[in-house]
């Protein structure tokens, strides 16, 4: 039997889709030919035509997907750290990461990937993670900062230079699940305590002293 479930997206908003089985979406994103793609929880990947006819695809289950910045082909990640890559409609594999749970795409078209204990950069090296596990990742559009939503319900954000810990970002009370960037200065945390915060990421560039000014001259102190 197929499970119906309602998605609100840009373009189907309020239409409902039947998946091939009783099963919810890790992840959902739209291929440059308009078709809706589904990670989903104990099923391979899923592609909705734009008439709601869906297409299953041969490879393992997924746990993320990114595009890359020219939106003309789309990473994947399987649940055996397979990494694949859409391309003139076929997948290719291209690499494996054992254990990667996420993975993230720059400006520059270079792939970061998110492990439990720690971050791939595109050059190998590797950012530990020293709390909490890594469910999801990010990376600013300059390639600079690194985010990571972590399960101690806490966001943590990393010099991809030094690997170093810039902010670590709480206000969810349980797991942060995802995350996603609004231009370059705001990080989007979803967490399963079912809130969404927003985080300014201005104040990881902005002058020490010219922030002090700001908050005496606005709050008084």
């Amino acid at each position: 039997a197929t499970a119906p479930s309602v998605y609100a997206t840009t373009s189907w908003e309020g239409r409902t889709l039947n998946m091939p089985r009783a099963s919810s979406a890790r992840r959902l994103t739209y291929d440059v030919d308009g078709h809706l793609l589904g990670a989903l929880y104990a099923s391979p990947l899923i592609r909705w035509a734009p008439d709601g006819k869906f297409f299953a695809h041969d490879i393992p289950e997924l746990v993320d997907v990114a595009y890359t910045p020219d939106r003309k082909d789309i990473v994947l990640l399987a649940i055996d750290g397979g990494i694949w890559r859409w391309h003139d409609q076929r997948f290719v594999r291209i690499d494996t990461v054992v254990g990667a749970t996420s993975l993230a795409i720059s400006a520059g078209g270079q792939l970061v990937v998110g492990r439990g204990n720690g971050v791939r950069l595109p050059d190998g090296t590797w950012i530990d993670n020293a709390d909490g596990r890594l469910l999801d990742i990010a990376v600013s559009p300059d390639g600079a900062h690194i985010m990571g939503a972590r399960t101690d319900g806490t966001a943590v954000v990393w010099s991809a230079e030094s690997g170093r810990v810039l902010a670590v970002l709480r206000g969810h009370d349980h797991r942060v699940a995802q995350l996603a960037l609004i231009g370059a200065d705001v990080l989007v945390s979803a967490g399963w305590d079912g809130r969404i915060q927003f985080w300014d990421l201005t104040a990881l560039v902005r002058d020490p002293d010219a922030a002090v000014a700001h908050a005496e001259q606005t709050w008084g102190l």
